[in-house]
């Protein structure tokens, strides 16, 4: 085990990792003040020409989780228990994020946008998530997380160039957003504002203002929607009650 410290940020090497003609290590980082953990698959290669694509997630014969939990490209709430999960399938979801729930607390698995998707013009929900059992046949217990298309947009094939190590290294895996307090069954207790920005032109420029109450809210957070329903959001921000 290795750990390095980077500013605000610490990365602490497990172990060794392999595919194909690929080697390197399996990373966990984590962020000072902030519960998100980014892990990551860190390989290079000796031999050109070559290029990957690959798919990531959690996965056990028991899991302590009790439900999988996402909101759908159409912006509605879903939620399925554990005991109900089926043979694991791509779903499509909005900000290419599931939640995994327990009495516990949750877990939030998601990919980096601009290290996990190939450039392109256009940009399509491509069910970039995962959950159930028994994944591709590979994983045979329960699990869920990130993957990529093996078709992609049925333009290009998404895989990513690995140039040899003296070039560059190959970042792979999701991030993770682990929570003490536990996902609702239902969407009821979040509330939403939300700005239209429809008649927003392409590199327009827009001003918001939006009046905010703040009164009985836990945590407040910013979110950034496009057409494809692939979002952007910064990090909660937890409100201290004041007596």
């Amino acid at each position: 085990m290795q750990t390095t410290n980077d500013g605000t940020r610490t990365t602490i090497s497990l172990v060794e990792a392999a595919a194909g003609g690929f080697r390197g290590d399996i990373r966990f980082t984590f962020y000072r003040n902030s519960p998100l953990i980014h892990v990551e698959t860190v390989v290079t290669t000796q031999e050109d020409w070559r290029a990957m694509v690959y798919d990531a997630g959690l996965e056990s014969p028991a899991p302590s989780w009790e439900a999988m939990a996402w909101n759908g490209a159409d912006g509605r709430f879903q939620s399925v228990k554990y005991t109900e999960q089926g043979v694991a399938v791509p779903i499509a979801v909005a900000g290419r994020t599931i939640v995994a729930s327990s009495s516990a607390g949750s877990l939030a698995v998601f990919p980096p946008p601009h290290q996990f998707f190939y450039p392109q013009d256009e940009a399509y929900n491509l069910r970039f998530v995962w959950h159930g059992w028994n994944y591709r046949q590979r994983a045979p217990g329960c699990g869920f997380g990130i993957r990529q298309s093996d078709t992609g947009d049925k333009r290009f094939v998404p895989w990513f160039n690995a140039p040899p190590a003296h070039s560059s290294q190959t970042r792979m895996g999701p991030s993770r957003l682990p929570s003490l307090r536990s996902f609702p069954a239902t969407a009821n207790r979040f509330f939403r504002q939300r700005i239209d920005l429809a008649d927003t032109e392409s590199f327009g420029t827009r001003r918001p203002r939006l009046p905010l109450e703040l009164k009985g809210r836990t945590w407040v957070r910013l979110e950034v929607w496009d057409i494809a329903a692939n979002g952007a959001f910064t990090q909660p921000v937890w409100i201290e009650s004041k007596p």
